[in-house]
């Protein structure tokens, strides 16, 4: 995940949900050059009030009866004693103020230069390795989780250098923590820990969300579009390569966040196995969140730290009704968004293929306009993430043209269809066909304001020709082509180790040796038949109607 500004100030956001820290302040960081101060203020103010007080007796002096000589005699004593407090007094304390300042100001700058040092080098292993933390349940993100003290069970969200410590913290109940990642301390068995081990929590006190990650690098994606334009199906396809498909053959782990996303992937396989499809729920209830996410971390040998991916299927019904039960504070920090678009909910295209569909593929299509769904997701992100109009938004999308296996579509992005766009455009590289076809696809049908829209709202945006299924709906499981690529796409521009690590190149897929878009054997058959039939139907009821337009004729004729 690229930190970027918006990123900082949502990190600022977060910072102001963050509880008082349970540990004690560093007397060196906190209050040394305070003390110090205050220690030369009561030396010379000790000075003053002595000499205030031989002031006074002088006084109390000539006010007694005592003869004029001995009044002489005892002002003479008190003003020496006065002179030599203003005069030796002073250069005593300027004295040990000098050397009582100076062995403290060298203890402080070795104190400060540790600080600087300690600092510097864990904020540098953070930012190197983009080590952060973003809860999946709040979408809030922090530098870091919080820690849990293995003494108390009190939680720590500024577990690092600052005037709390530099190396380690104490906490209110005296354990000592971890302060940066290379400290070890023991806990209360007497194993030793690092910060990285201690247990987690989300940071703020509002879901104290446990975790169990270590240091990991967050990349969260965002899978948008109306409702029935397949944002599940799709999940349910990239999910199963990723965590089912590609690990063994790629040699990557993965492991689940905790045992509801286990069994949110378990779903998703049912439908990807089964080849059924299911809405995103309606969230009536007002305590369930608009957006779940699946998240697994990735492990690999030589990527480090490893990964927590966050992949969200938010609810259709955000970018239509306005009706979310939470804010989507992902857009500001996220890698990244898929944008998904039925073919059919483009009026020109429902036109010209609706009659192909068949009774399955046409029960489930989306009926929202896209101009309308990208519009409202535009100034969600710009809500949330705080981007003026007119300004660009740098968040990658990917516009994913779904349901590429529809009856009609294939001819505009096959084989064929590529090979007479590079002949036709010879200087254009082969991983551009696809986003260039499905522009052309979009313009002659009648959605050049949305391509305009993409076009002025983000820094960076490609189209892509994706089928989840991959054949007619619940006709068996899962067949997906190039769900994978918008995916890559989007690691690619901000994490090219993990690009690598699950097989993807470069992010961009040559499509050379693909599986092409090409109509299911089988299902064409299906739909041959149907159409034939309907031909013959159609024909015969044609012919009916002649025959009784020509009796009707003679009838008439005979009269």
């Amino acid at each position: 995940m690229r930190i970027r500004s918006l990123t900082a100030q949502q990190y600022a956001r977060s910072a102001e949900l963050l509880p008082e820290e349970p540990s004690t302040r560093n007397y060196w960081l906190d209050k040394g050059f305070v003390d110090l101060g205050a220690t030369i203020s009561e030396s010379f103010l000790g000075d003053r009030v002595a000499m205030s007080d031989l002031s006074g007796r002088m006084g109390l002096v000539w006010a007694s009866d005592k003869f004029l000589l001995m009044k002489l005699v005892y002002t003479i004593f008190y003003l020496f004693g006065i002179l030599s407090i203003l005069v030796f007094g002073t250069l005593v304390t300027v004295v040990l103020s000098f050397v009582h300042s100076l062995v403290i100001l060298v203890v402080m700058t070795i104190v400060y230069v540790l600080l600087g040092i300690a600092k510097a080098l864990d904020g540098a292993y953070r930012t190197i390795l983009h080590v952060t933390y973003a809860c999946d349940r709040c979408k809030n993100i922090y530098l870091q989780p919080g820690y849990v003290c293995p003494s108390c069970g009190k939680v720590h969200s500024y577990l690092r250098p600052n005037t709390f410590g530099i190396f380690f913290h104490r906490c209110t109940c005296g354990q000592l923590m971890p302060a940066t990642f290379f400290s070890t301390v023991k806990d209360p068995s007497g194993k030793r820990v690092r910060r990285s081990t201690l247990e987690q929590r989300c940071p703020n006190p509002a879901c104290a969300r446990q975790v169990s990650t270590g240091d990991v690098r967050t990349l969260s994606v965002s899978v948008v579009g109306s409702r029935s334009v397949g944002k599940t199906t799709y999940i349910a396809a990239l999910s199963h390569l990723l965590l089912d498909e590609f690990p063994e053959s790629r040699g990557y782990e993965t492991e689940f966040l905790d045992a509801e996303k286990q069994k949110l992937f378990q779903e998703l396989e049912d439908c990807y196995r089964s080849g059924s499809t299911e809405m995103t729920r309606e969230a009536t209830d007002l305590n369930r969140p608009s957006a779940f996410s699946l998240s697994f971390l990735v492990k690999k040998r030589g990527l480090s730290p490893q990964r927590l991916l966050h992949v969200y299927d938010v609810a259709g019904e955000t970018f239509l009704k306005g009706e979310e039960h939470e804010t989507q504070l992902q857009y500001a920090y996220a890698t990244g968004a898929i944008f998904l678009v039925d073919p059919m909910s483009i009026p020109e295209v429902s036109d010209e293929l609706s009659e192909r569909l068949s009774s399955a593929d046409s029960a489930v299509t989306a009926r929202e306009y896209p101009d309308t769904v990208l519009s409202n997701f535009v100034e969600k992100i710009r809500q949330v993430s705080g981007v003026g109009q007119g300004e660009q938004i740098s968040l990658p999308l990917a516009v994913v043209l779904s349901k590429a296996d529809l009856p009609g579509l294939a001819p505009y992005f096959d084989e064929r269809a590529r090979k007479a766009y590079l002949q036709a455009n010879p200087a254009c590289p082969d991983y551009d066909v696809d986003d260039a076809l499905a522009r052309a696809f979009l313009e002659r049908h009648g959605m050049g304001n949305f391509l305009n829209m993409l076009q002025g709202n983000f820094k960076a945006q490609r189209l892509f020709v994706v089928s989840a299924i991959g054949h007619e709906r619940l006709a068996g499981s899962f067949a997906p082509v190039h769900v994978d690529e918008p995916f890559s796409w989007i690691l690619a521009r901000s994490d090219r180790a993990l690009t690598r690590a699950l097989g993807f190149g470069g992010g961009l897929v040559d499509h050379a040796g693909a599986v092409p878009f090409a109509i299911d054997p089988r299902r064409e058959k299906r739909n041959a038949a149907e159409r034939q039939a309907q031909e013959r139907r159609d024909e015969a009821e044609r012919r009916a109607q002649e025959r009784e337009a020509e009796k009707n004729a003679r009838e008439s004729g005979e009269e």
